[in-house]
């Protein structure tokens, strides 16, 4: 058979036909089909469908209805049986969908005639995956038939347990047949209940998952989850009920899921253990208590609560179980704990190492960052004051000043008090630091007269400056202050050695953008450099770049990588061209897709005209080009007579910094290329564009937003011509924002979800697509519909195409791309990894407002969901912590939607950024809190996330007190409008006016004189008793602090050397 004979067999026969007539070829015939069976596979599941005369067309294969996507479906189907006839286990592993259950059959046979490591090799890379692509039954009958083993570890026994627990109780039943519950399955086939459903509570499943199969108008009246079905064959003898008791404990410490967990420990109530099973286990319970689960952990104080109220537990062992319990953030767990302290202390009457045990409990108590259980630990000792030596009372009072004012009110009535031992006075504000205002305010009036007037500007200190009041905002630009002397060089990679070990690296685990950077300045210039010995130094990094895309690395081979980028690296380490398609299903969006272009034009041109220093290589991290050494390369090419690549000149050009300008631009007036008027007024000289620079009119746009990024260009390049609206192009990019939601109703269900509609003006040229129905009449009207819009916006690109002299014309003038919107991100190139988004934001570092916009965006889609490895959000953040780059209102909008955000890594460095900011004077008090009740007008805000991120962030300084401080007043209607957590923001303020010696603001006290009742009413009482204390903008102390923060840092950037040319950098061209 050859190759047109196995296309047509393809093409025209059966999958059973198929598999009969390639199981029927001899050995050496299936060897000679196998790598045109796999060349064509991969072409088909790119998208492709084919004939019988090997013809290859395009495909539609997104297409869920008509005659070619069904085609489609069928030619991959046939092919990937025909693969795992004839190919190896490394080509056979690609395949990953084989369609139909009917395929099963097929499969059984192909299994049976494969060797026993082929089978098994194949159905444990089939099960490590997420969607294995094959049904229970199939691997069930294997592994019961003697074909396969069953998987007894890792990633494998993972997925042979979840397809057991997803395929074996689907939670519906087609039309005609009747449901059978999964107790009946289960008894079915009995080898089930002797492993399998054992070893569930060793690997982590989806086994209680089934909360959207009970909503589901299809489940059926009698449904059984697995729960349920475990109780009733416990109850019925068919489980043994003392194992099942033993398993839910014990799969509490393997499983790391928080859903399995509640699901074990749910299973262990529900099955209501007698007295004696309580009793039987009374030391396994002791021993949850010092679990990393908060649930887990009160599971086991209300298990240990049922045996205390029938009989006494065992003191000394519970008590020296407790104390890693308040390590746990929440107070829920500690409460209980201490209430089962105190039946222990009132019981016990503890002396000798029963009082040290318990000490140490109550201690660990004062230290959990929860005033309630600060305080019940207070009480505690204080009820017991007789019980502790004068040793254990000493370790009380040194922890004192780390309490809330509260729980140190009532330590006070602690009656012993070992001599010598007291607590540190706290800080106060005296007559004699009153006194020293106002020779601080002299030397702070003559500080600031010595420093420079345009600096006094853009720290807030022009003309008569009051310091009785807090500092103003800082007025900071980004071109205002030199970038480069606080950022650490890039070194270039030095010879091919380093090079080959970077890439190896890179392969694997990307560290950095400017690694990759690096990375690509070492392939560009050293493309040459081929010693003998490099094709097998490189062999693996070929092969790992070629397989890596189906493991889980996070480096170069990341799905959601550009392929340029690996069509580069591919470009150099096998010496010849590379050009890889995107599959149907992957989108290329934003600053991506130039970055895409970037690395193809200069894959091309390494092929064709060998090494090339590149222009865009950042000299200083991240993404930042010091002007001079732009300049520099531009003279080597002149004297090289070498032509920049278009994309790495534009590029160059927005990664410009603003320090130095004027001496690079002194350098520029030698250049002589056609380039040279445009570079020359990027760098602040020169004369704006005339009617013949229109063929350079995308190289003029680039130079207009490297010399001014927020400035009207439509004027100084009007003689351009251009006619183009898109945004931060010729207008600055300007943004409205508003809190909202969005309904959506699913499986006639309806589910509110937060957003954000945040507008653009001038608006994108792509707007989102609007989900579209997969099947059926509606899929087909709705897809001519899109078709019609698509052509219609591609007729609009008919004029910027013609004056860009492209057919991309959004690639010409990259800094509109950052607004491409991104639908479906994870499907998107670029957002998949931490290191994608810090290297789109180095495409115009001058401007990152673009990038924040869509991040904004993304954290409220995901404000209530934890952190995700596949779409991070952390990185959005990343460039607000450089200090000379100003926050705007996108950056104090992304930082207070993380800082309420239940992304743990999220929430933590918005938390750092916040202390950093407050450090600085960026984060003012009176933004923060102004962007915060904007926000919560959407209803969707939590605050109680966010009072633990403020207190967190106030824990730093007194100057962080005074700030916290500030924006829970600013803010105070977004803590009340949630009035079961308002205690939380109530207590810290309380706390931050009691540390400070302050009291609350006229508009405070009267906001808080309608709180009257539960915690918070409690807490707003304790801060109205604290009214005749100066309010927080009026503490002298906290002011001075705020000063000299401010005169510092205003200091330090005049101690930086020469700031950036004003004429240059600053006034719109």
């Amino acid at each position: 058979m050859n190759e047109r004979d196995f296309a047509a067999l393809v093409v025209r026969q059966s999958p059973a036909a198929i598999v009969d007539a390639l199981l029927a070829l001899p050995s050496e015939e299936r060897r000679v089909l196998a790598p045109i069976a796999a060349d064509l596979w991969q072409e088909i599941d790119g998208g492709r469908v084919m004939n019988e005369w090997l013809v290859l067309l395009p495909g539609a294969s997104t297409t869920r209805s008509g005659n070619v996507g069904r085609g489609w479906r069928e030619q991959h189907a046939k092919l990937s049986l025909a693969v795992l006839v004839l190919c190896n286990i490394d080509r056979a592993k690609r395949v990953h969908w084989l369609g139909s259950r009917a395929a099963d059959a097929l499969l059984r046979r192909v299994f049976a005639a494969r060797d026993a490591g082929w089978r098994e090799a194949w159905l444990r890379h089939r099960l490590r995956g997420e969607f294995p692509g094959v049904h229970w039954s199939f691997v069930r009958g294997l592994v019961r038939d003697g074909l396969c083993r069953r998987p007894d570890e890792g990633d494998s026994l993972r997925g042979y347990l979840q397809l057991m627990v997803s395929d074996l109780n689907p939670g519906w039943s087609r039309p005609g047949v009747a449901y059978v519950p999964l107790s009946a399955r289960l008894l079915a086939d009995p080898g089930l209940l002797d492993d399998e459903i054992w070893r569930l509570f060793e690997v982590d499943t989806h086994l209680y998952d089934d909360a959207w199969t009970r909503r589901n108008p299809r489940c059926p009246a009698g449904y059984e989850g697995w729960s349920d079905a475990l109780l009733r064959l416990a109850g019925e003898g068919s489980v043994d009920r003392r194992r099942l008791l033993d398993a839910t404990l014990a799969g509490l410490w393997a499983s790391s899921s928080n859903s399995v967990l509640a699901g074990h420990h749910r299973l262990h109530c529900r099955l209501a253990p007698s007295a004696d099973e309580l009793d039987a286990r009374e030391g396994a319970y002791r021993e949850l208590l010092g679990h990393r689960a908060g649930p887990v952990v009160g599971f086991a104080l209300r298990q240990l609560a049922l045996i205390a109220r029938r009989r006494p537990l065992a003191a000394a062992p519970t008590l020296a179980a407790m104390p890693p319990l308040f390590a746990l953030p929440a107070k829920t767990q500690p409460l209980a704990a201490l209430k089962l302290v105190g039946r222990l202390l009132q019981r016990e009457k503890p002396q000798g190492e029963l009082a040290e045990a318990a000490c140490a409990v109550l201690l660990e108590a004062l230290r959990h960052p929860a005033s309630d259980v600060q305080q019940t630990a207070a009480q505690l000792l204080c009820a017991h004051a007789g019980t502790w030596s004068d040793e254990q009372i000493a370790g009380v009072r040194a922890v004192e000043r780390e309490l809330t004012p509260s729980a140190r009110t009532l330590l006070a009535a602690l009656e012993r008090e070992p001599a010598g031992v007291r607590p540190a006075p706290l800080p106060s504000t005296d007559a004699a630091a009153a006194g020293a205002t106002m020779p601080a305010e002299r030397r702070w009036r003559a500080r600031v007269q010595a420093l420079p007037s345009r600096l006094r500007a853009v720290g807030g200190l022009a003309g008569e400056v009051d310091f009785s009041l807090p500092p103003p905002p800082l007025a900071i630009a980004l071109t205002d202050l030199p970038i480069l002397k606080t950022l650490p060089p890039v070194s270039p990679i030095a010879g091919i050695d380093e090079l080959i070990d970077s890439v190896a690296h890179a392969i694997e685990a990307v560290d950095s953008a400017t690694e990759v950077e690096r990375i690509v300045d070492g392939i560009a210039r050293l493309f040459d450099d081929r010693p003998g010995d490099f094709a097998a130094r490189t062999q693996a990094l070929v092969k790992r770049m070629h397989t890596g895309a189906l493991a889980d690395a996070r480096g170069l081979v990341l799905p959601g990588t550009p392929n340029g980028l690996r069509d580069l690296v591919l470009t150099w380490l096998e010496g010849g061209p590379r050009h890889t398609n995107y599959p149907y299903w992957q989108q290329v969006r934003g600053p991506m897709r130039f970055m895409d272009r970037r690395l193809r034009e200069l894959a091309r041109h390494l092929d064709r005209h060998g090494a090339l220093q590149p222009l865009a290589t950042p000299t200083h991290a991240p993404g930042w080009i010091a002007p001079h050494v732009f300049v520099e390369r531009l003279a080597h090419y002149e004297r090289a007579a070498r032509r920049p690549l278009a994309s790495d000149l534009l590029q160059a050009l927005l990664r410009l910094a603003p320090d130095g300008r004027g001496e690079a631009l002194a350098l520029a007036g030698a250049l002589r290329g056609e380039w040279a008027p445009a570079v020359r007024w990027a760098l602040g000289g020169g004369s704006a564009p005339d009617v013949q620079s229109r063929r350079q009119a995308a190289l003029w746009v680039a130079a207009g937003r490297a010399r001014a990024p927020h400035a009207d260009l439509s004027g100084p390049l009007a003689a351009l011509g251009l006619r183009i609206d898109w945004p931060d192009v010729l207008q600055p990019a300007s943004y409205q924002w508003r809190a909202t939601t969005r309904t959506l109703h699913r499986h006639g269900r309806e589910t509110i979800h937060p957003c954000l509609d945040l507008q653009v003006s001038p608006a994108p040229w792509r707007a989102p697509r609007l989900p579209t129905p997969a099947w059926g009449a509606a899929a087909r009207v709705r897809a001519g519909a899109a078709w019609l819009m698509h052509l219609a916006g591609s007729l609009r690109l008919v004029a910027p195409s013609l004056a860009l002299r492209t057919l991309a014309p959004s690639l010409a003038v990259p800094t509109c791309l950052a607004h491409e919107s991104a639908p479906h991100r994870s499907l998107a190139v670029g957002y998949s990894a931490p290191w994608l988004i810090d290297w789109a934001q180095t495409l115009w570092p001058l401007n990152g407002d673009a990038l924040l916009a869509l991040g904004v965006r993304l954290m409220v889609e995901r404000i209530d969901l934890t952190a995700s490895a596949g779409e991070p959000l952390h990185p959005f953040l990343t460039p607000l912590f450089a200090g000379n780059r100003p926050w705007s209102e996108l950056g104090v909008l992304a930082l207070s939607i993380a800082l309420a955000s239940r992304d743990g890594d999220l929430r933590r460095l918005a938390t750092d950024l916040l202390i950093e900011g407050i450090a600085d004077g960026r984060a003012h008090p009176d933004e923060l809190a102004r962007v915060l009740c904007r926000l919560a007008a959407g209803g969707w805000l939590k605050a109680s996330r966010l009072s633990a991120a403020l207190g967190e962030a106030a824990l730093v300084s007194p100057l962080h007190q005074w700030t916290v401080a500030g924006i829970i007043e600013g803010a105070l209607e977004v803590f009340l409008a949630q009035s079961g957590k308002a205690s939380v923001a109530l207590e810290l303020l309380h706390e931050l006016l009691f540390e400070l010696d302050g009291g609350p603001s006229a508009v405070t006290l009267q906001r808080l004189s309608a709180i009257t009742s539960g915690k918070a009413g409690i807490a707003a009482a304790a801060i109205r008793v604290r009214a005749d204390r100066p309010a927080r903008q009026c503490l002298a102390e906290a002011l001075r602090s705020a000063w000299e923060v401010r005169l510092c840092r205003v200091e330090a950037w005049a101690a930086d050397g020469e700031l950036p040319d004003a004429k240059h950098l600053i006034a719109a061209p």
